[in-house]
């Protein structure tokens, strides 16, 4: 780079490398033929004055720099041009009115305006001050300016900006940045809108609306209307350009509008990113779906009358995408979730010995009311999606990963939802050739079966790995009372305890269960519903009519009648019958001597024993029972006087009989009359 040193340009050996060879230099110096203008050091390279040089190699120099004055001028101004970093973090923090910031580029380019204008200003204060020291007249601000504006286009070379050309124009500019600063750079033209046709609110509050009519009109039939209302009001009528560019400005507002907030929720909302679960059971996700496979109803004469699709209920445990519980139906409702929850618990059996509870359920609000009892009993915890999100639900993505995994590859495949792309589908023209042979109901739920079983069996290594990871505190119980009396299936009526047990019908069977609980036992006047769980009969709950009583009731050992059929076991099942039962004549002893105790001391030391009653031991008292005449009350009278006699030793006072005022009817025939044996109770 070219620099006036003592008023001589002078030019350094970058500047005449191609022009001059060093040594021919070197040598041209030694013979005073160069003459050096500033000796090379470290990190300053020697400076020579281009008109001490042959003339050859002058005019050279002037071929290849023809503004070689001009860069030796500019030379003091961008040696003393500095990176202004206030002025940068100016202007990346502004922020206009309408919350929108500086570009980029336009950073750069005030960034770089400050600091050509510091430059200047340095300039100048420290050549007026080296003039006042000296006793010269200050720096002429004609002559200052116009070698600034001279100068901006090499300072351009290294610093950027878009300084004015114009002296005059330039040090208007500097003095309004003296004045106000930073902010006096940024262009009035920068976000300006006094050009823009929508200035008002009334003309957005126009546009807006067109533009979120439902319809979807294009930016053409809008601008139409709007150019309408424009013409009443005396507006300014816009293009199908300008519409476009006003839906771009302000489309976050025109989609809540036109779309609604469920579309807006799901698509321009913030969205919450969660990670799977870490162990197994700690969380499900349950919905239902309109499994994309064909089936089809026939008629009693073969005609096809339907075809539809079954709903796949399942029960998801996200931790590897594993299906712990499903049911399959025609329409999703509350008894086929309760059977997919049901499913649930009896696989948790199947794969880790005994059932548990999950750490949270996740559903959504479809029967929630009628189905909070279920999920409270199969969960910790219940949390619903909200209304019309199907991201927060980890099965929603399970079940396209199902459709395009298994359902895709059958010929009953029904394709994706409505709203998928129409080359994506399945060809309609093929499914009304082959519609004829889509298979039955029954064949479809096979299918299903079919999946979710290659699902379990693929997966099952893994969930049974993440189960180990599961913390102790972190497995809860399912306790049989607990999920019989949710998930449980009723016979349908009540039945009352036997001799032999409980005695309900099960799926068409007599099934016989007791309990080793005395309370059932003291219970027994109660009638009671049986629930049961048709994968394991071997218990049932017994719940009161009133629901304030439950028993868990094992299915009755059948012992063998003849000794020689006798087999292991038998003896131990009947000795704890046994043992029950002297148990119970013990506890019923004891109760019944605590209440006599009780009662003699109510009752003043009296207690009324057998022999205090005459009646107790005569079992003419006990039942009305007849000769062979009809008559009972003379037969029993006889009965109570010879006990008296017996019993007590008395002195009686002989009174006359009085003659009766009526006939008594002799109770028994006269000896020798023919008795008939008669045995009218009445």
């Amino acid at each position: 780079m070219a620099e006036v040193i003592n008023n001589r340009v002078a030019v350094g050996l970058q500047e005449l490398d191609g022009i001059v060879r060093y040594k021919t230099l070197m040598s041209l110096a030694h013979r005073g033929q160069a003459e050096i203008a500033r000796r090379g050091c470290r990190g300053t390279s020697a400076m020579y004055y281009v008109d001490s040089l042959p003339y050859s190699y002058r005019c050279e120099v002037y071929r290849r720099y023809p503004d070689l004055n001009a860069q030796a001028k500019a030379r003091p101004f961008i040696d003393s041009v500095e990176p202004d970093g206030a002025a940068i973090n100016y202007y990346e923090e502004y922020t206009f009115s309408d919350g929108t910031n500086l570009p980029p580029d336009k950073i750069d380019e005030y960034s770089n305006n400050a600091a050509v204008l510091n430059a200047f200003r340095s300039w100048l204060e420290r050549s007026n001050s080296l003039r006042k020291k000296t006793s010269h007249a200050q720096v002429r601000k004609g002559e200052f300016w116009a070698a600034a504006a001279e100068a901006l286009p090499r300072i351009a070379d290294r610093f950027p900006n878009t300084l004015p050309l114009n002296p005059r124009r330039l040090q208007e500019k500097y003095n309004e940045y003296i004045r106000d600063g930073y902010i006096a750079l940024i262009s009035g033209k920068h976000k300006n809108s006094n050009a823009s046709k929508i200035d008002t609110e009334e003309k957005k509050a126009v546009i807006c609306a067109l533009c979120a009519i439902p319809n979807g009109f294009d930016n053409e039939f809008i601008a139409l209307q709007y150019n309408d209302v424009a013409k009443k009001f005396g507006w300014n009528e816009v293009t199908a350009g300008t519409i476009a560019k006003y839906r771009k400005e302000n489309g976050l507002l025109i989609e809540h509008a036109r779309h609604g907030g469920t579309h807006f929720s799901n698509n321009h909302a913030m969205q919450v990113r969660r990670s799977r679960p870490t162990a197994a059971m700690l969380l499900w996700s349950l919905d239902g779906w309109d499994a994309e496979l064909y089936y089809q109803k026939r008629n009693a004469k073969g005609a096809q009358v339907y075809t539809g699709r079954m709903v796949l209920e399942v029960v998801l445990d996200p931790c590897c995408d594993y299906p712990i519980g499903y049911a399959i139906g025609e329409r999703e409702d509350a008894h086929l979730i309760t059977e997919a929850l049901r499913n649930a618990a009896n696989h948790t059996k199947e794969l880790f010995g005994s059932r548990y509870r999950t750490c949270q359920l996740q559903s959504d609000h479809f029967a929630l009311k009628s189905m909070t009892p279920y999920y409270s009993a199969i969960a910790d915890k219940v949390t619903t999606a909200r209304v019309k999100n199907a991201k927060t639900k980890p099965v929603e993505r399970y079940f396209r990963y199902l459709n395009e995994t298994y359902c895709k590859t059958q010929s009953n495949w029904s394709g994706y939802g409505i709203t998928a792309v129409k080359e994506h589908q399945p060809s309609a023209e093929f499914h009304n050739l082959i519609k004829r042979n889509f298979p039955d109901e029954q064949e479809v739920v096979r299918q299903l079966e079919a999946i979710i079983a290659m699902e379990r069996e693929k997966k099952r290594t893994d969930y049974l790995r993440m189960w180990e990871a599961t913390p102790e505190e972190r497995r809860l119980p399912l306790s049989d009372e607990k999920f019989l009396l949710r998930f449980g299936k009723s016979t349908g009526y009540s039945n009352v305890l036997e001799g032999a047990g409980l005695r309900p019908r099960i799926c068409g069977h007599k099934h016989t269960y007791d309990s080793f609980d005395v309370r059932f036992r003291e219970a027994s006047w109660m009638k009671w519903e049986v629930l049961y769980d048709e994968s394991d009969l071997s218990q049932v709950l017994a719940v009161s009519e009133d629901g304030t009583r439950r028993f868990m009731l094992e299915e009755k050992y059948t012992q063998p009648m003849a000794l020689a059929e006798r087999k292991e076991g038998d003896a131990e099942q009947l000795a704890r019958i046994q043992r029950f039962n002297e148990a119970l004549n013990e506890r019923h002893k004891l109760q019944f001597a605590t209440l006599a105790a009780h009662a003699t001391s109510l009752l003043g030391g009296k207690c009324y024993t057998e022999l205090e009653n005459p009646d107790a031991n005569n079992d003419l008292a006990k039942a009305l029972i007849t000769d062979s005449k009809g008559q009972h009350k003379i037969n029993r009278a006889k009965s109570r006087r010879r006990a008296l006699d017996a019993a007590v030793d008395a002195d009686y006072e002989d009174i006359a009989p009085k003659k009766a005022e009526i006939e008594i009817v002799r109770e028994y025939p006269p000896a020798g009359e023919e008795r008939v044996n008669t045995f009218d109770l009445y």
